[in-house]
Order: C-alpha cells, then structure tokens, then sequence
C-alpha cells in the first residue's frame, strides 16, 4: 500500500509539474492556455503532495513540490495581498454584472431578488434572452437608461443604469458578430466610457483564436479612448493569463481584483474547478471600494458586484 501511495504521489507530482510548465507558455497553442486557468488548484493539490512525501520522508520530491507551488502562487500574489487601486473619497457607485447561463436557468426569483436587495445602480446582464427581459421587467422599471440586444444563443447582452448615458449603442467589436454595449455613463461630473462584453469561450481551437481576436479589438477601442474607462464583461480568462495581463499594460486600465483576492466566478456548480472569469478594469483614477462575489442565482457563473467612485 505505501509503494502505491509514492506511485500515485510521483505521478500525480509529475503531471501537475507538467501543466504548471505548459501554462506558462500560453501563446503555444490551445491546450496550454486551457492549463493557465487553473494556478489555485495547482497550487493546493502540489501543497497536498509536498505534506505527503515529508510524511513519507521523500525530501527531494517535497521540495520540488514546493518549488512549482511557488511558480503558481506567485501570480496570484497581487490579488492576494496587493494594494488595491486607491478609494475615492465620494460616495461609492454599484455595479451588478449577472451572467444569466440562458439556456438552463429558470430562477427568475433569485435574480429579481439579487436587484431588489443590492440595489445597484448599474446592471450588465450577459446571456440575455427576450424571455428574461420579460421576467425582469418589473425590477428594471426603475433603469431609464438601457440598451439591451437579447438572443437566444449565448450571446445576448443588455445594460441598464440609474446613472446618466449617453451615445448608446450596440454591436460587434473587432470581426465577430458577437455584440457588446457601449456608451458614455456619467458619474457626478465626470462622463466614463463603459464597455460591457462577452468574449467567445474556448472551448476549441477556433473559438480561442476568436477570444482572442475579440480581445485584440476591444484593446484598439479602448487606446483610441481618452478619459475615465471601465469594462466590464466575462473575458473566458483569468486574471493571471498572460493576455489579460497584456491586456491591462496595454490600456493601463486597473484589474479590480487587486488586493480584494481570486474571487472566483466560474463553475458555479463545482468549486473544485472555481476560476474567475467575469471582469471589471478600470481606469486608475476610478477608485475601488468593494469587489465581491455575488449569491448563486440558477447560473454556471456567480454574479460579481463591484463598489466603485471617482473624486470630483
């Protein structure tokens, strides 16, 4: 029994040692930017196994161990413990973004009651369909500003806000149909662009390379911008990946998780495999106050609620 305990350790060592190394080379292909997602559960399971051989013994396997936890905590260390973009001094703002999971989600009641007790001033709902802007009308009465494009495959997307917008629109960015929404929202004095999207899961090939064209395109937008921005959608990636880490360098836009921790938003249903994969950056002049995870309402994703406010 012990020889098959070291057996199942070693390989066990060696496949999470395996993927550690592929997910650092996530332009590779598609399979090694699959493995970059998934640096929490790395680095548990190669804690797990450092404790096992140092109960066994096994020095030489433990530190290797311990080593590739650290390549896998050290991206997450700015979540974890890093200083969050400064809090503004005036009253902050919320900002509800609900992933509806079209197809299999009926708990209509859970995300009217979502609404009615966060009370946030603006809403980004993805995966809209006709059916739920019907079930949500009641709670949306009170969003004079709205632009909602709703769809029956994944792709529906609809914003609504309290808050003051202007130059509405929506529509593809980049060679995708896939529709984003787009405006000028006003806060105190000050107008933001805001951008909410949905870019393409990459659950193959294809649909990767289509992520990531969204992405490149969303970026163009975003640096032919001046002043206050913020986007805020589900990205398919996590923060840590290398493309959202370019991403942010690139339109040095602030990623709101820093120093609030993972807050993990995808799959619901099984938190063994919990990622986070909704975002919200934000310019660095955009204070954060809050960035919390939402309760589960019928979705594979968690809502993500985000407290925000911008000095006058």
């Amino acid at each position: 029994m012990s020889h098959l305990f070291d057996r199942l350790g070693y390989v066990t060592l060696f496949a999470l040692c395996a993927f550690t190394l592929l997910s650092l080379v996530t332009a590779w292909n598609w399979v090694s930017d699959l493995t970059s997602h998934f640096r929490v559960q790395y680095l548990v399971l190669l804690l797990l196994i450092s404790i096992l051989f140092l109960s066994r013994k096994r020095p030489v396997p433990a530190v290797m161990s311990l080593l590739f936890a650290g390549i896998n905590l050290f991206p997450l260390l700015p979540f974890l413990f890093g200083a969050a973009p400064a809090m503004a001094g005036n009253p902050a703002h919320r900002v509800l973004m609900v992933n509806l999971h079209h197809y299999e989600n009926d708990q209509y009641g859970k995300v009217r009651q979502l609404i009615r007790t966060q009370e946030p001033e603006v809403i980004l709902f993805l995966e809209v369909t006709e059916k739920w802007t019907e079930m949500l009308r009641g709670e949306l009465g009170g969003y004079p500003y709205s632009k909602v494009a709703p769809r029956e495959d994944a792709m529906g997307i609809g914003l609504f806000s309290r808050l003051e917008l202007k130059d509405l629109e929506i529509g593809p960015i980049g060679e995708t149909n896939i529709p984003s929404v787009l405006g000028r929202m006003k806060v105190g004095s000050k107008w933001v662009r805001v951008i909410g999207t949905h870019l393409m899961s990459p659950l193959t090939p294809r649909f990767t390379e289509d992520r990531n064209r969204q992405l490149g395109a969303l970026q163009e937008v975003l640096n032919g911008e001046k002043g206050l921005k913020m986007v805020l959608g589900d990205f398919n990636l996590t923060p840590w990946s290398s493309l959202m880490k370019n991403f942010g360098r690139s339109t040095g836009l602030m990623d709101t998780r820093i120093g609030q921790g993972i807050k993990p938003t995808w799959p619901s249903m099984f938190p063994p495999l919990w990622i986070p994969i909704e975002h919200c950056m934000v310019s660095p002049e955009i204070g954060i106050h809050k960035f919390q995870i939402g309760p589960e309402v019928g979705s594979d994703h968690l809502p993500v609620i985000l407290d925000f406010s911008i000095a006058s």
